[in-house]
């Protein structure tokens, strides 16, 4: 009984001197660090003459001085991350382990800034660079919180996948990154706690899973794996459990936003806890397995003075108390507060009138052949708002509609739009790999397209491939005002010079902008409309965006989990390859009940 109390003793201060440490360092981080590297940032792009950056333009200001100072700032930046993320917390677990586990809060801040002086070298900074972003994609080891969620663009994937040569391609890249990352899997703690050389470490690291790599699976990814897995359902279950009591209890929004956001706080507080308590384990095995071994390790762990263990309520004691207490007092009153503005005005904070347009992708999406006019006919006949087409120019000068740089992959012929005239084109079929027992379909003009669904449907135009340029811009431009289709017509472009080409130009034309990742202020971009992919289409984005007066469309939504969460977001369109999954997902929205509602608000 005494083993068990003295244990629980050890972890619960292990544990609550984990919680101070994320606390505290995620508020340097967004509270200073971020701020001031939004400052610096912002800065940088203003001396190169912009105030943003992002897909369309990064190149050139990549490459310039100030470019260099932006990955200055983003290596200043990972390196800060990686101590308070990854070297502290092997640092603290294995002091931890050595019986040390109430650490003095400065003491752990200032480890883990000691800790960054092993990887300021250019090899130590290519590994931070390797955890950063290869780590999130294989899903195997720790990485830092900001880029945890980091992911190929799904527009990538979709090709990717969609593709057997590139699928194989990439299975077998993530494979060998997977084996590279088990493989010095304990680099880190070689270099932290051992005080070894970055080659040397890899060495080790190397050595040491050689020897134990049949027991690294059994202790990490199988026990580990599945205590993860069982706390995951648990917490499934808990908050199913808490949803469907609510709703038996049939109590109101305001009073439910108040339980479940008080839930979610403290649930967000101990999730603080799991990438510590996961780099703890490994710490673990990490000396289980040298001592195996029969190796002297050199211990050269950092040396801390723990606090001292007293009985007596102390001044300091009592003060810190009293700082808990009334940081629990000010979240209790500010969620009171939030949940009686939530519950009085729920109908218009939460049953808002905000309609989202449906916009067909390459035409009618999967009803059909791409970039056809049998799939935008099928798309005005399931209610799409809007068709989104991708127009190239012939050889001769005309304008047709495909999206690849040749008609290779829909057609069998591998030649580009300019490398054809308009009457071989003509000859060619699209096959309808949505249906291949569907009939082929032709390549259509851009003036067959807009005739077929004027006054039926709007139309985004993306003006694609090489030759995208000032010329397609003013053809088309005049095509519209010829058949007065401004109300009912954007152009599109990644490029966003020739986006502020046509906003200089013709300032009467709506435009948009497609992105996929930026930096600085979204809101100076120069465009009518943002149409972001979906991993940057974010609320602060959507929020920032609106707030400059312009729309925000996202792309490509084609999963079911981005259907749900785009349905009830606040953007202004979705595009997509599956029209009728949208509308159904629109339906199964405006269904919701009020505490489905309050429980995707919190959620989103």
């Amino acid at each position: 009984m005494i083993f068990k109390k003295e244990a629980f003793s050890f972890y619960f201060r292990f544990f609550w001197s984990l919680i101070k440490f994320q606390i505290v360092t995620k508020g340097i981080l967004f509270l200073a660090i971020f701020p001031i590297a939004k400052g610096i940032l912002q800065l940088l792009l203003t001396s190169s003459g912009k105030s943003s950056l992002s897909s369309g333009d990064f190149l050139p200001t990549f490459l310039s001085l100030q470019g260099a100072g932006i990955f200055i700032l983003v290596l200043v930046l990972l390196v800060i991350l990686v101590a308070f993320d990854i070297n502290a917390f092997i640092i603290i677990s294995a002091l931890a382990r050595k019986g040390n586990p109430n650490l003095p809060l400065i003491e752990m801040l200032g480890i883990s800034l000691k800790s960054v002086k092993n990887f300021l070298k250019p090899q130590g900074l290519l590994i931070l660079i390797y955890v950063a972003i290869i780590i999130p994609l294989i899903g195997i080891g720790v990485t830092i919180s900001p880029m945890s969620n980091f992911k190929i663009p799904n527009f990538i994937t979709d090709v990717i996948y969609n593709n057997p040569v590139y699928l194989i391609a990439y299975g077998t890249l993530l494979l060998v990154l997977t084996l590279i990352t088990l493989r010095y899997f304990f680099f880190f703690h070689y270099c932290l706690l051992e005080g070894e050389s970055i080659k040397e470490a890899l060495k080790k690291s190397a050595s040491l899973m050689k020897g134990h790599w049949k027991a690294f699976i059994k202790d990490f990814l199988v026990k580990i794996g599945l205590k993860v897995i069982g706390i995951s359902v648990l917490y499934c279950f808990l908050i199913l459990g808490l949803i469907l009591i609510l709703e038996k209890l049939k109590i109101g929004p305001g009073l439910a936003m108040f339980v479940l956001l008080t839930i979610a706080e403290i649930i967000s507080i101990l999730g603080l806890l799991a990438v510590p308590i996961i780099i703890y384990s490994v710490t673990d095995l990490f000396y289980r397995y040298n001592e195996r071994d029969g190796y002297p390790l050199k211990n050269k762990v950092y040396k801390i003075k723990g606090y001292p263990k007293e009985n007596k309520q102390t001044k300091k004691g009592k003060a810190k108390k009293l700082g808990v207490f009334l940081i629990l007092a000010s979240v209790f009153m500010i969620n009171a507060s939030i949940s009686v503005v939530y519950g009085l005005f729920f109908d218009e904070i939460a049953k808002g009138n905000h309609k989202i347009a449906l916009v067909a992708h390459r035409g009618g999406g999967n009803l059909a052949a791409e970039n056809t006019i049998a799939g935008m006919r099928k798309a005005i006949k399931a209610g799409a708002t809007w068709t989104e087409i991708d127009i190239q120019r012939t050889k001769d000068g005309y304008y047709v509609i495909n999206h690849d740089p040749t008609f290779k992959r829909l057609t069998g012929i591998d030649k580009a739009s300019d490398e054809m005239t308009l009457e071989e084109i003509k000859s060619l079929k699209v096959k309808d790999f949505f249906d291949q027992e569907r009939p082929a379909q032709p390549v259509a003009t851009l003036e067959q397209f807009l005739k077929a669904g004027q006054g039926k449907i709007g139309f985004y135009l993306e003006l694609k491939g090489d030759t995208a340029d000032k010329k397609m811009a003013d053809d088309i431009v005049k095509l519209i005002k010829a058949k007065k289709l401004e109300k009912s017509t954007a152009l599109l472009s990644l490029d966003l010079n020739l986006i502020n080409y046509i906003e200089k130009k013709y300032p009467e034309i709506t435009t948009g902008y497609l992105y996929y990742f930026s930096l600085g202020e979204i809101s100076d971009i120069n465009a009518d409309i943002l149409i972001m992919e979906e991993g940057e289409a974010t609320t602060l984005n959507i929020l920032k965006a609106h707030e400059a007066g312009k729309k925000v469309v996202v792309w490509t939504i084609n999963s079911s989990d981005s259907i749900s969460k785009f349905v009830k977001s606040d953007v202004d369109a979705v595009i997509t390859d599956f029209v009728l999954d949208v509308k159904k997902g629109m339906r199964e929205r405006d269904a919701r009940s009020d505490l489905q509602i309050v429980v995707d608000d919190i959620l989103n």
